[in-house]
């Protein structure tokens, strides 16, 4: 079950981050496909990690609006 949802997870991340990285690219310093498969397939492999780091971003925009 949890290792369904890592390779899941994996494999979501890696597509969505590559798509993004396509689209969001800089077309004059635009980097190869290979480099840019590879990168997503990095953050497939870490997509746990980031969730948290989103979380973590989420929670301090958060507080820092209850503060203003």
């Amino acid at each position: 079950m949890v290792i369904n949802l890592y390779l899941w997870g994996w494999i979501v991340t890696t597509a969505v981050t590559f798509l993004a990285a396509r689209r969001f690219a800089d077309e004059r310093y635009a980097p190869r496909v290979e480099s840019l498969a590879g990168v997503s397939v990095i953050a497939g492999a870490v997509w746990p990690v980031l969730v948290v780091g989103v979380v973590e971003l989420g929670s301090l925009v958060t507080v820092s609006k209850l503060h203003h």
